[in-house]
């Protein structure tokens, strides 16, 4: 039986509203009240040439949405606006050229300030589903292509993508993050360990999360704070593999409190540095963070919220990635054992190649309403 899937259904609130005569309208009450409704569909069956979705609620207009399903793709989208937050019923029907329906399935969707949360909704006969994301602010970005990994934290550490958990150790637990949830550490024993040993074999790569640091940074021009380090345990000089800290001292090539550092240790156990200035993190602060290598090109960058704030030709070499990967800490008993993340986490991804600079400014710029979760 073939199968129909609906990538997703975003809901955002955004200001302003609409009455129409001979109906009764619920006026909101305050502002940001009101968003719209974005959904796309994909890989529509053949023979499907229409979808037309319908959102009631006692007391408004009902609304109609018909979508022409595109013959390069079998896809198409569109967006209801000017939806009030509150609880309202969606009903999907799928249909063919002579009109007849040949998927649907309807749900209730409950829109509400400051929230994000997810619905599955069945299609029959064919049983595939449709996710309808209900978020408050901003409408999240699409998602980049090339994810291997994406670990988001809603409560869990699950790796939504490639199955590949993260375990949890010492003082860890979870917080608000900046979308949902987030991992919370505490600066004495927490971490999280991923055997990445089977997902990393790339050579370009991009990782970026979202991070709270806690402050003070060190100042001690002696103490690091490691961020993600890919490490074999081996507990020798060459057991580090690509490691990602902040506030690396200057006698260790870093520029002192606040600076984003990498060292892209190679197959070669070869260093590459990279930093940016100082003072570029937030304390106690939610901070977008990337850190990015081009095998092509040998172009290494790293980001803050979005922009670069620190680029290299760091040349041509395959970065030492096919081992554990630690959030938040060096494994202790190994060589420089440095000091624990303190803070939050939220949203770690990793790609198998470079991502652009449009793509992670798009990402910060999406804020809490994060990527989109089209799978």
């Amino acid at each position: 039986m073939k199968q129909f899937r609906i990538l997703s259904i975003i809901v955002l609130v955004l200001i302003g509203f609409s009455c129409k005569d001979n109906v009764t309208i619920i006026t909101p009450t305050q502002s940001n009240q009101l968003g719209k409704i974005a959904m796309s569909f994909a890989s529509a069956p053949a023979g499907i040439t229409r979808i037309v979705a319908k959102l009631t609620r006692d007391g408004f207009e009902a609304r109609t949405l018909e979508l022409t399903i595109s013959d390069s793709g079998q896809s198409a989208s569109g967006l209801f606006s000017d939806v009030s937050i509150g609880i309202w019923h969606l009903k999907v029907d799928a249909l063919d050229d002579s009109g007849g329906v040949r998927f649907t399935g309807e749900t209730d969707v409950e829109v509400l300030p400051d929230q994000t949360s997810t619905v599955e909704l069945q299609l029959l006969p064919a049983n595939s589903s449709i996710l309808i994301h209900v978020t408050w602010g901003t409408t999240c970005t699409p998602t980049p292509q090339d994810i291997v990994s994406w670990w988001p934290a809603d409560g869990n550490p699950t790796d939504i993508l490639s199955g590949y958990d993260a375990g949890l150790h010492g003082g860890m637990g979870f917080q608000t993050g900046r979308v949902r949830m987030a991992f919370s550490f505490d600066s004495a024993d927490g971490y999280l360990r991923v055997q990445a040993d089977t997902i990393t074999d790339f050579s370009s790569f991009t990782i970026e999360a979202w991070i709270l640091p806690a402050t003070p940074f060190p100042d001690d021009n002696y103490h690091s704070i490691p961020i993600f380090e890919f490490n074999d345990e081996s507990n020798t000089e060459v057991s580090l593999g690509v490691h990602f800290w902040h506030s690396q001292p200057i006698r260790f090539s870093g520029t002192g409190p606040g600076c984003l550092f990498a060292n892209l240790r190679d197959t070669e156990n070869k260093d590459h540095w990279i930093v940016s200035d100082a003072n570029v993190l937030r304390g106690n602060s939610w901070n977008h963070a990337a850190l990015t290598y081009d095998h092509t090109s040998g172009v290494t960058r790293l980001y803050h919220d979005g922009k670069i704030v620190a680029q290299e030709d760091l040349g041509i070499f395959l970065p030492r990635m096919n081992i554990p990967l630690f959030f938040g800490v060096r494994p202790p008993s190994g060589p420089h054992a440095v000091g624990h993340f303190s803070g939050a986490m939220d949203e770690v991804t990793l790609y198998k190649r470079a991502l652009s600079a449009a793509e992670l400014y798009s990402i910060y710029a999406a804020g809490s309403a994060g990527k989109c979760r089209w799978r």
